[in-house]
C-alpha cells in the first residue's frame, strides 16, 4: 500500500571504527546489513512475459 502523501528520499549509512575494517565478522555483519536493507527498499521488478526465444516459437 503507497503512504497517503509524497515521502522524501532518505539516505541510509554505515559507520564503523577502522579497527574493525578487516575483521571478518564485521565484514560479514555489514553486508547483510546492506543486502537487508536493500532488499526491504528496492521496488520489485514487474515479471517480463516470456519473449517468443523462450516459448519456442
Amino acid at each position: 500500500m503507497p503512504p497517503p502523501l509524497p515521502l522524501p528520499d532518505v539516505s541510509l549509512y554505515l559507520l564503523w571504527h577502522q579497527r574493525y575494517d578487516n575483521d571478518l565478522a564485521h565484514a560479514w555483519l555489514r553486508e547483510l546489513a546492506t543486502k537487508t536493507v536493500r532488499a526491504l527498499f528496492t521496488p520489485p521488478v514487474p515479471p517480463q512475459p516470456p519473449s517468443a526465444d523462450q516459448t519456442g516459437k
